[in-house]
């Protein structure tokens, strides 16, 4: 666990890199924005398991306006065997890229669906329309693969999922550098701190269930940034794909894109 204290007058961008069971851990990570100095700097990251360690964890970094970035799909009306719009739109004009989107539905999500319920009941307002440069409470689905291709400028999404441990602790530390000076380049910047070097630190020790945590810890730290990003920049420099009726997905964006085109 990674700790400072908070301070009253930032907003809080929260990252969660939800797990789909309950079974399985879940990463954590809060960044202060500064909107005036237009940085952002870590605060903390976890990794967490059930809803209720999550939302206690949520409400100790929550300040009086909070953006929650979760990578998992919160609003999913649609049946078994089918896929949301959002989901194709985005794979559209991301897959040739790699960051494509698999189809979600309300059997598979079930637990997202719960936990951005819970997250309602708690003041938390799922509506992405409302969300850039307001003061209040939000949570929003997010996706870090394709933020990868617009943040980074990459070719294709770095590969840090699957493979055998030198191959994935490779592709963590790829990770973990483009986040660490990547973001520093960009509005708002990611300051490093001495947290944000030590969760960047990916070494030869991480391995099988400590690699696999900071593999999820990573991921919520980019949550977070898209989070802080899109209250930010909005419509300007990102795109939500869907709606909240059938689910959506925020996501930065740029002209470059093949595939994209101004809404």
């Amino acid at each position: 666990m990674i700790w400072h204290s908070t301070t009253p007058n930032a907003i809080a961008c929260v990252g969660i890199d939800l797990a789909w069971s309950d079974r399985n851990a879940s990463g954590l990570s809060v960044l202060h924005l500064y909107p005036a100095a237009k940085y952002l700097e870590l605060v903390d990251t976890q990794v967490l398991q059930s809803d209720a360690e999550i939302l206690a964890w949520v409400e100790q970094h929550r300040q009086p306006t909070t953006v929650v970035g979760i990578d998992a799909p919160i609003i999913a009306p649609n049946p078994r065997g089918t896929g949301r719009p959002c989901d194709r739109d985005l794979t559209r004009v991301f897959g040739h890229y790699h960051a494509g989107a698999y189809p979600a539905n309300c059997e598979k999500c079930r637990r997202a669906i719960r936990l951005r319920r819970k997250l309602e009941r708690l003041g938390f307002n799922p509506d992405p329309e409302l969300v850039p440069r307001k003061p209040g409470c939000w949570q929003l689905e997010v996706f870090p693969h394709p933020a990868q291709i617009v943040l980074f400028s990459l070719p294709r999404i770095l590969k840090y999922k699957k493979g055998r441990v030198a191959q994935r602790r490779a592709g963590l530390k790829k990770l973990a550098a483009h986040i660490h000076h990547d973001l520093a380049r960009l509005r708002p910047r990611l300051r490093s701190n001495y947290s944000l070097r030590q969760i960047c630190a990916v070494n030869s020790f991480l391995r099988g269930r400590t690699l696999k945590h900071r593999e999820d810890q990573l991921d919520a730290l980019l949550c977070a940034y898209i989070a802080g990003y899109f209250w930010f920049w909005g419509h300007q420099r990102c795109r939500i794909f869907g709606n909240i009726q059938s689910g959506y997905i925020v996501c930065p964006v740029a002209e470059s894109l093949s595939g994209w085109t101004q809404s």
